[in-house]
């Protein structure tokens, strides 16, 4: 009896902690059966047109990101748990793990607190309303990131980096929902001070964004603000004094400013949801002179619809905007784009998509008729585990 109640002692000691924890692996894998794109750009009024087509089998998705996540909760009691989310992309082959998300959280009464490498609320919320894609043209995604992907710089110039997953170094306040209100607030910093003598031109980056949320019924709002600075200090250059030290290059004294503004909100009217979106960013850099040259200031709006028929969800976006820079000759950049796309469930976890949008930018001033245009199609399938 004793043995067995010895034994009895030791599997309930062994089995509390794991009763405590819930740990889940799920994901989505995407391939896309048949992709074309094409990209048309030309350089000035009147210039040679330079196309780029391109036709894929079995392409790594363009309707979602595949990925595949850890994520788990451990309950600690008084109302408090605490959780971790490790999220490694699929596409390309190419992703270290936890290369997308990685953080460890704990949430109570108040709230919940992440500290990682998080993708902010208040940076990419507003897509949530487009009815958009992000990996095809026409998305307004890009906004939210340096631009380089989707066909190209799209929207223009972009400087400042990307404000989705700026590092591993963000923490994020996300408040409980008190009448439909929902308060989200992020900060991160990545700065190094070493001494005089080797210091090699200091870097320090900032990022900061703040979302308010509203859900009642069919109506959802949101407005966020974002910023990020990154400020480099100005170094002397660093001679060779012998065939061991190369020395280092003099670093010039530089600000960049970003700023990533947006309001949007939808409404479900029953057959068709319909939303709305306003996106903002603005881009500008200071050199050791002090002159201000504004790399980007672009204003998009944006309408979508969204049609559930059955098993099948049809999804339209279209935008317009423009961007002022006081770059490349202070041309204006005047901006437009659309996605349309279908959606059917095979089941609660696996549904074929097809999609295809277009995106445009027609430069004025001094290059008027420059121009860059961007189509895409795509036929795909899509599972969820």
């Amino acid at each position: 009896m004793k043995k067995h109640l010895i034994a009895a002692a030791v599997a309930a000691a062994v089995a509390a902690p794991a009763m405590a924890q819930n740990v889940t692996i799920s994901g989505v894998f995407d391939t896309t059966a048949i992709s074309t794109s094409k990209l048309e750009t030309q350089a000035a009024a009147g210039g040679v047109v330079i196309s780029d087509d391109t036709s894929q089998t079995a392409q790594d998705g363009r309707w979602a990101t595949s990925e595949i996540v850890f994520s788990g909760t451990e309950d600690l009691g008084g109302g408090l748990k605490a959780g971790f989310r490790l999220a490694t992309g699929l596409n390309g082959g190419t992703s270290t793990f936890a290369d997308r998300d990685r953080f460890l959280q704990l949430e109570g009464s108040m709230g919940r607190v992440q500290f990682g490498r998080i993708n902010p609320a208040a940076a990419t919320g507003y897509h949530g309303f487009t009815a958009a894609t992000t990996n095809a043209a026409g998305t307004t995604y890009i906004l939210a990131n340096d631009g380089a992907t989707n066909g190209g710089a799209m929207f223009g110039p972009q400087t400042g980096g990307n404000f989705e997953r700026s590092g591993s170094n963000t923490v994020q306040y996300t408040s409980n929902t008190f009448d439909g209100f929902q308060i989200n607030a992020s900060y991160s910093v990545n700065s190094r001070d070493q001494s005089n003598a080797d210091r090699t031109g200091e870097t320090e980056a900032k990022q900061m964004g703040l979302h308010l949320g509203y859900s009642n019924g069919p109506l959802s709002l949101g407005i966020a603000a974002n910023k990020r600075n990154v400020d480099t200090e100005s170094a002397p250059v660093v001679p060779q004094v012998n065939p061991g030290n190369a020395g280092t290059a003099a670093v010039n004294q530089s600000e960049v400013e970003a700023d990533l503004r947006w309001v949007a909100g939808s409404y479900n009217l029953g057959p068709a949801t319909v939303g709305l979106a306003y996106i903002t960013r603005e881009s500008s850099t200071t050199d050791n002179a002090g002159v201000n040259a504004v790399n980007g200031d672009s204003k998009v709006s944006v309408v979508a619809l969204t049609v559930p028929m059955g098993a099948a969800t049809f999804r339209a976006s279209y935008y317009t905007g423009s961007n002022a820079a006081t770059i490349a000759n202070n041309d204006d950049l005047d901006l437009q784009g659309y996605q349309l796309s279908v959606n059917y469930a095979l089941s609660k976890r696996t549904s074929l998509y097809g999609v295809m949008g277009a995106a445009k930018t027609e430069r004025a001033g001094a290059n008027v008729g420059a121009s860059r245009d961007y189509t895409s199609n795509a036929i795909g399938i899509t599972h969820t585990f």
